[in-house]
């Protein structure tokens, strides 16, 4: 696995949460079969200060639409199993899978940010969006994005249940250019100071099957179990 980060002015603390983190996050070995083969170049990138993270985009990918944030002040988002953008721009419809960890600062504000997420991460699903674009003889691609969310039966060690967003995409036409819709998967779960995300993306045109999401669930299951420990 590839290392990088990117660095505020050199601190200690910094260097401990970066392998910290590195420590915690997952690792290849990790991966259930069913989300194999994994992209042949990987990375784990540190960063702080940390972006805002978001849980969807909610309405018609135009103007009109907008981000739903992830609540909360969190120190640090660490994220691994990222395709090199060299690697998926020349593959261009690879499958990818992520982990990305907002970590705060004390147990109880991760705790108080997972339960606001629980409640706005049903905002992102019961609705579909649809895009159209003519192609130059004339013929019409049309993909239809469904999205759904819930919650796994099963509690991590933390004591809550992840929470999950699922998207679906259906299409008719054949498909020449414009934008396309991203099938995938993310479950978020909840450990001590952090929370983490599992996002898994199939090849562009194919959506998960009951395997693959179970193999999700799986992995965010493990992931929690680590930071736990």
């Amino acid at each position: 696995m590839l290392f990088g980060a990117a660095f505020a002015p050199a601190q200690a603390s910094f260097q401990d949460d970066v392998i910290n983190a590195a420590t915690n996050m997952i690792r290849k070995s990790d991966v259930p079969k069913a989300l194999r083969p994994l992209p042949k170049s990987q990375s784990f990138i540190s960063l702080q200060p940390t972006p805002r993270a978001f849980l969807c985009v909610i309405g018609a990918a135009d103007d009109k639409s907008k981000k739903l944030p992830i609540t909360g002040k969190y120190s640090q988002q660490d994220v691994a199993f990222v395709p090199d953008i060299v690697t998926l721009s020349s593959i261009g419809e690879g499958a990818s899978l992520a982990q990305a960890v907002m970590q705060f600062e004390r147990p109880k504000a991760a705790a108080k940010s997972f339960a606001q997420l629980a409640k706005d991460i049903g905002k992102c699903g019961g609705g579909t969006s649809t895009n159209s674009h003519q192609n130059t003889d004339g013929s019409t691609f049309t993909e239809i994005q469904a999205s759904t969310t819930g919650t796994l039966k099963t509690a991590t060690d933390g004591g809550e249940k992840p929470v999950f967003l699922l998207n679906s995409v259906s299409t008719s036409g054949q498909y020449e250019s414009g934008q396309r819709f991203d099938a995938g998967y993310t479950v978020y779960s909840l450990a001590k100071n952090v929370i983490s995300a599992i996002t898994h993306q199939p090849k562009i045109g194919v959506n998960l099957t009951n395997k693959t999401q179970k193999a999700v669930d799986q992995l965010s299951m493990k992931a929690a179990a680590r930071w736990v420990s």
